[in-house]
Order: structure tokens, then C-alpha cells, then sequence
């Protein structure tokens, strides 16, 4: 395990996205951070990887390589980001999850998937803010 929180940290920081963000979401899809773990959704894709990068999305050539996994999963969140122009950790959380359309009217599945990243994120920094479901910033936008 000390090995994949090295590899998240330093690839995330090479990327440009919080480590402690990137250390959430990957506990959060994969708790043992185990390589070869897989997920079938009801859509019939795979979630694959220590990211739990999905198989309608991502076509990696070695999924359980941790390298390409996290790389590919720092640099979708880095993009998810930019695509809400920075506006929260907890938004780009929901969009990890939901997809980027589901963002401002994301399913509570996905608001709980965001508040447990946040949560972990927050353990990981020390400092930060954790976001209550019915107080988020994402809620403001609307």
C-alpha cells in the first residue's frame, strides 16, 4: 500500500491536482487500493484499477499497471477541474462519479460518494472543510 500512496503522490503532483484529493478518490473506489479490481456497472462497463477508471470511458492497455492508472485518473480530474473552472474538489468529486453533465443535478448517490471523498480529504490534508450535503457550494449554482 505504501507503494501505490507513493505513486499517487507523486504522479498527482507531476499532474498538478492535491494529492490528498487524488488519495481520497482512489480509497473511496477502491479502499485495499488493489490493481486488479474490477466493478461491472448496470450499463455493462468495467471499473478498473486502483482509480476504478471505467471501461466505457478509459481503454488503457495494462488497466492493473498503477502508473498508467493513476496518471490516467490525475489527468481526468485535472480536465474535470478545468471543465468547472476550479469551482470545487467536491463538484469535481461528483463529476468523477456522476460524469461532468450530472454535475448540477447529480443523483444522491453522488453527493454521498462527494461528501465521503471530502471526508477522506480532509483526514489526508489535516485542514480543509468538509461539505455537508445540504450546505455545499455546488448547491449555490444552481
Amino acid at each position: 500500500m505504501e507503494v501505490i500512496q507513493a505513486l499517487i503522490l507523486v504522479i498527482s503532483l507531476e499532474v498538478g491536482v492535491p494529492p490528498e484529493f487524488v488519495m481520497a478518490i482512489a480509497l473511496t473506489e477502491n479502499s485495499s487500493l488493489n490493481p486488479t479490481a474490477t466493478s461491472t456497472n448496470v450499463d455493462g462497463s468495467v471499473d478498473r484499477g486502483i482509480m476504478q477508471l471505467s471501461s466505457r470511458y478509459f481503454h488503457l492497455e495494462d488497466w492493473a499497471d498503477p502508473v498508467e492508472n493513476i496518471r490516467i485518473a490525475c489527468e481526468h480530474i485535472y480536465w474535470l477541474a478545468e471543465q468547472l473552472y476550479y469551482c470545487t474538489w467536491f463538484s469535481v468529486a461528483i463529476a468523477y462519479n456522476a460524469g461532468l453533465s450530472r454535475v448540477w443535478d447529480p443523483p444522491w448517490s453522488s453527493v454521498e460518494y462527494a461528501n465521503e471523498v471530502m471526508r477522506k480529504m480532509y483526514e489526508f490534508s489535516g485542514e480543509g472543510m468538509y461539505f455537508n450535503p445540504l450546505v455545499n457550494s455546488y448547491l449555490t449554482f444552481r
